[in-house]
């Protein structure tokens, strides 16, 4: 996914520092990307194979008992 983010100047109103001009960040746009450039950039970078990576995530999805299907699962 691609993030892109703002820094807008506001004062704060809670915190430690109440009435404080401080930098806060906000996302401006967010793209999902494909589930397969994820799994293709992460393997690049890591050295694991995509099948290896894809097998664990599905596998992690069952043993912490995701309620929601993992489109890569079967």
């Amino acid at each position: 996914m691609a993030i892109k983010v703002i820094a807008q100047r506001r004062v704060l109103k809670i915190g430690k520092n109440p009435g404080v001009k401080k930098f806060v960040m906000r996302p401006d746009l967010y793209i999902p990307i494909q589930e397969k450039k994820v799994f293709k950039e992460a393997s690049t970078r890591s050295g694991i194979s995509v099948g290896v990576m894809k097998a664990g995530l599905i596998r992690s999805d069952k043993v912490l008992g995701s309620s929601q299907e993992h489109p890569t699962s079967p």
